[in-house]
């Protein structure tokens, strides 16, 4: 049995039988985070999309500590698309919001038990919101709110986080404090899957990097041997990089 959280062996992914990536191999420890480096339809949503469960591999093995995807694995994974949506003028507390997180735990008449209340104030406290939680949610600024759409995620107590583009459209405080966050979880023993065209975060959050070039992945290892020059200038030929390829590579990055 493997030792990895994820495991993703020769996989293919895609949409309607048509693979939008293939060859995909990679793995995830307990306590690791993986980036997807790569331009506008290189594949690092869709790989996400395939881990959450929302596509099936075309081919290949999609394996969680060794196994298939079980009900209980799906108890498991946090995922936090490009692009959520949510009513921010619904009215409801910070708090009201992220236990909304706890509800797949609950009975169908949904009371909040001590472990769902502890559940809920610990996912406050490692997104440093413990100190807004009685704010209305429409209230929160943009940052915040973002945030605590990922401590409602959190409040699930997942062991494998997926996130989309996180840091995009967030300022410095909030950016700042979404690092320490998956530091925290990381440490936690969670493993991280973020997607991200920006090599500082890549550095500062992962353990290691997969570069998604037309489809297929071009490298795949810890982020310093993978984030080198020579790597990126295959995936990304006509971006313009720093001598220490710190530069953020694209701002756009809508696709799969």
């Amino acid at each position: 049995m493997s030792n990895s959280l994820i495991e993703i062996r020769d996989g293919a992914f895609g949409y309607d039988g048509e693979a939008a990536v293939t060859g995909v191999t990679l793995t995830v420890e307990a306590g690791q985070a993986l980036a997807l480096i790569g331009s506008n339809g290189s594949g690092k949503s869709t790989i996400l999309r395939a881990i959450a469960g929302l596509l099936e591999p075309i081919s290949g093995a999609l394996l969680f500590s060794g196994g298939p995807r079980t009900n209980e694995t799906a108890m498991l994974i946090g995922y936090l698309p490009q692009a959520e949506t949510y009513d921010a003028t619904f009215p409801v507390t910070l708090r009201q919001a992220v236990e909304m997180g706890r509800y797949r735990r609950l009975s169908w008449w949904r009371r909040m038990r001590q472990v769902d209340r502890v559940a809920v104030s610990a996912a406050l406290a490692v997104t440093d919101l413990a100190d807004v939680a009685s704010t209305v949610f429409a209230n929160l600024s943009g940052g915040q709110q973002k945030r605590a759409i990922l401590a409602r995620a959190l409040a699930n107590q997942p062991k494998i986080l997926l996130l989309d583009e996180p840091f995009n459209g967030l300022d410095k405080p909030n950016r700042d404090s979404l690092t320490r966050t998956l530091v925290r979880l990381k440490n936690s023993g969670a493993a991280v899957i973020l997607t991200t065209h920006d090599l500082d975060l890549a550095r500062d959050v992962c353990d290691t990097a997969a570069l998604l070039n037309d489809g297929k992945v071009e490298a795949f290892g810890p982020v310093a041997e993978t984030l080198t020059m020579k790597n990126l200038g295959k995936v990304f030929p006509s971006i313009e990089l720093d001598s220490d390829a710190s530069t953020v590579i694209l701002s756009s990055h809508h696709g799969h």
